[in-house]
């Protein structure tokens, strides 16, 4: 059965031509992605939180939200600047048969 609540897909990836990391960079005390994930949590809206990295940094930064979120791996292929958000998520629904689930 399939379910029909949302779910929610936050591409992270390490690297970034401006910014170094600035997905793990501190804004206000805590990683810039934090902001992101907290704010699809308090919105109650998703039934699944997914964060799609190329980073084990990334995902070490995120341990406290562990329960609330499941990663996605991020091929190379997939994690350039020039890589659309789009072409990302529809390759994870895809690879992963989230179509199946949700």
């Amino acid at each position: 059965m399939i379910n029909l609540s949302p779910i929610a897909i936050i591409p992270a990836r390490i690297g970034s031509r401006r910014v170094k990391f600035k997905n793990i960079v501190n804004f206000r005390k805590k990683p810039l992605i934090s902001w992101t994930i907290e704010a699809a949590i308090k919105s109650r809206i998703f039934h699944k939180i997914f964060i799609s990295t190329d980073s084990d940094i990334i995902k070490s930064k995120l341990t406290k939200y562990k329960k609330k979120i499941s990663f996605l791996n991020r091929p190379k292929k997939f994690s350039g600047s020039k890589t659309k958000s789009e072409t990302l998520i529809k390759y994870l629904i895809l690879k992963n048969e989230l179509q199946k689930k949700y």
